[in-house]
């Protein structure tokens, strides 16, 4: 591209429309190589295009940016939550109390709603653990193969009651029912799940108030997809680079129109 070099503005480079600045590939072919960069790993889409690992970041972080800069939330009315562990030794769950806090900082006008999946998580572990304790102390005894296999005999039934009700009234009053028996037993599991149970009742009412018509499982799905690409793109070492391959492959990102597609 041409460039002029002017007494007033200095040196100037001529502005073409197929271009960006000094970028060595043009526009179409950014996108082009963006696209890829969804099916292939960033480094194989480097080696297939003559271009370095940095060269694809950068057409892949320019999609990212332009689709982010012209995407629209209009229609949006549920917001699921759930989270990508970036490095080893990161662990938290729905009811991880930073989740809460920020709901109710940046929602104060949302019904905050605990998916009913993550709550009987708790309930099965709750019994693997007792389940876990009484097989040790029957194996001492000689008596080990009484539970063995005996997971989902040793599950309660009555919890599952709580998703068949209809009322917040009456599932309320199930609740409460179920944790006094729960805290009045002397199984330790039994007695956490309880006292959980307690201090998010309000948030799991919600369930109820919502007519049942929420669920994490999409974003679950999305939580799956977010650990292929983490996967694919083995060996990002910059945060950066990161949050644009989960927005370019999961964001669902608009992209321009073109007078000619390659794809």
């Amino acid at each position: 591209m041409r460039r002029v070099e002017c007494q007033a503005c200095r040196v100037k480079v001529e502005k073409v429309p197929w271009g960006d600045g000094k970028s060595p590939v043009t526009t179409t072919l950014a996108w082009f190589i963006a696209h890829w960069a969804k099916h292939l790993s960033w480094t194989e889409t480097a080696r297939q295009f003559g271009l370095s690992w940095a060269r694809v970041f950068l057409c892949v972080e320019k999609a990212v940016e332009w689709g982010r800069a012209h995407m629209t939330l209009d229609g949006v009315r549920a917001i699921g939550i759930d989270e990508v562990a970036r490095g080893i030794g990161f662990v938290c769950s729905d009811m991880w109390k930073p989740y809460l806090n920020i709901i109710k900082e940046c929602a104060p006008n949302a019904l905050n709603i605990l998916d009913r999946f993550h709550v009987m998580v708790h309930f099965s572990k709750a019994i693997d653990e007792v389940r876990a304790g009484e097989a040790r102390s029957l194996a001492k005894s000689g008596k080990g193969e009484v539970l063995k296999h005996s997971r989902w005999a040793l599950l309660k039934e009555q919890f599952q009651q709580l998703w068949t009700y209809s009322s917040v009234g009456w599932a309320s009053r199930f609740l409460r029912g179920l944790t006094f028996v729960a805290m009045r037993s002397k199984i330790e599991p039994n007695k956490r799940v309880a006292r959980m149970i307690r201090k998010h009742e309000p948030l799991i009412l919600n369930w109820f108030r919502a007519k049942g018509e929420i669920s994490n499982g999409a974003v679950e799905g999305m939580n799956g997809r977010g650990r292929v690409v983490t996967k694919r793109a083995y060996g990002f070492r910059m945060f950066r680079a990161f949050e644009v391959a989960l927005y370019h492959d999961l964001g669902r990102l608009p992209e321009p129109k073109f007078t000619h597609r390659f794809w």
